[in-house]
C-alpha cells in the first residue's frame, strides 16, 4: 500500500553550513541520506499518527544472529507493548529499493531474535505489514488497522514551528508571511499528498541549497512540475519550482516572499537553459489574508510561467 509516512518529514538541524537529520529519539544529528530520511519519516508516523509512546520505540537495534548472519546488524525501529517485549519490528528501505522477497526475508530473519509478532517494511513511498503466525513461523500480509488499531491519521495538525523544525519555513520570516505561512502550509500538503518526494537537486546558481521535499504536479503526460516551500539560509522563506519535461528539468523559479511582501518589482529568479532572469510574480501573492483558491491556482500558475 501507499506508505502512511508521505506527508510526515524530518527534523533538520545545520552542521558547518548543511543540513542533517535530527533524531528526536537518539538526540543525535545524522547525514542527510536517503534510508537515514524514512527512517525518520516513519518515526514521525509512529508518533503523531499512531500515537506509539516514544519511551517504547528504539532505532538501530543490534542484532547478532550467526545463522543469519556473522556480522552484528541492526534493527531499524523496534516498538514494544505496555509490557515492553518486542511488538512490531520495523525495516526502513531507501525509496529507490523496491521491496520485493528479498528484503520481506530480510526483515524476517531478523526477526529470529527480535521474535516480533508484527513486521514492517517500507521504503517510504510502499509499507507492507505482516503478521507472524506462531505455528508456522510464517509471515501473513494484514492491513494497518491490524498493526495499529488506534491509527488516527492527520490527528495531529502540524502547526508553523512544525515546519519550521523541518525547514519548510525560515526562522526570520517576516510576521506577515509567518502569519500566512499558519494557513499556507498545511493547506500546500493538501493539494498533492501522494506525490511528495525527496528531491536532490543540489544548489541554484546563486548557491541556494534547494535539496527538499517537493509535491509533484502532473501538468500532462510529457511535463510534471515539482513545487516546495524551503527555509534559506539566510533565515527567510522561499518557494522553489522545477519543470520538467520528458525527465529533463526546464526551468527552475527562486520565489522570494520577502521582496514580495516589500513589493519590490523582480521578486523571482528564472533559471533556465538560455541564462537567468529576474520576473515579478507579486500577482500571485497576498499576505493580508489567506485564500484556499489562491494556493489551489499556484501549481497552475507557476507552471505558466516556466513554460512561457
Amino acid at each position: 500500500v501507499q506508505s502512511f509516512s508521505l506527508n510526515h518529514f524530518p527534523q533538520i538541524v545545520h552542521r558547518n553550513g548543511e543540513r542533517w537529520l535530527w533524531n528526536p529519539l537518539l538526540k543525535k544529528a545524522f547525514k542527510n541520506l536517503p534510508e537515514e530520511r524514512v527512517r525518520l519519516q516513519i518515526l514521525e508516523f509512529l508518533l503523531r499518527d499512531a500515537g506509539w509512546p516514544a519511551a517504547r520505540i528504539s532505532c538501530e537495534v543490534p542484532i547478532r544472529d550467526k545463522t543469519y548472519s556473522d556480522n552484528t546488524l541492526r534493527a531499524d525501529l523496534i516498538c514494544y507493548d505496555r509490557n515492553f517485549k518486542p511488538a512490531i519490528l520495523i525495516e526502513c528501505k531507501a525509496p529507490n529499493i523496491r521491496l520485493t522477497e528479498k528484503t520481506a526475508f530480510q526483515i524476517a530473519g531478523y526477526n529470529r531474535k527480535i521474535k516480533a509478532p508484527h513486521l514492517f517494511l517500507t521504503n517510504g513511498i510502499r509499507d507492507m505489514f505482516f503478521e507472524v503466525d506462531n505455528q508456522t513461523a510464517n509471515a501473513i500480509p494484514v492491513d494497518l488497522e491490524k498493526i495499529f488499531p488506534d491509527i488516527n491519521v492527520g490527528s495531529d495538525p502540524k502547526s508553523l514551528k512544525y515546519f519550521l523544525e523541518r525547514g519548510f519555513a525560515g526562522e526570520k520570516t517576516s510576521p506577515e508571511i509567518r502569519s500566512w505561512l499558519v494557513y499556507a502550509l498545511p493547506e500546500f500538503l493538501k493539494l498533492s499528498p501522494t506525490e511528495t518526494r525527496f528531491l536532490d537537486l543540489g544548489e541554484t546558481p546563486e548557491n541556494e541549497p534547494i535539496s527538499h521535499y517537493y509535491h509533484i504536479f502532473h501538468i500532462d503526460n510529457q511535463k510534471k512540475l515539482a513545487i516546495t516551500f524551503i527555509a534559506t539560509r539566510y533565515g527567510d522563506t522561499r518557494i522553489i519550482a522545477v519543470l520538467n519535461d520528458g525527465g529533463i528539468n526546464k526551468g527552475i523559479l527562486e520565489i522570494n516572499l520577502e521582496l514580495i511582501l516589500k513589493k519590490e518589482l523582480y521578486s523571482t529568479i528564472l533559471y533556465h537553459s538560455q541564462g537567468t532572469r529576474k520576473i515579478d510574480l507579486s500577482d500571485l501573492f497576498d499576505f493580508s489574508s489567506f485564500n484556499k483558491d489562491q494556493l489551489r491556482e499556484l501549481p497552475k500558475r507557476v507552471s505558466e510561467r516556466l513554460s512561457s
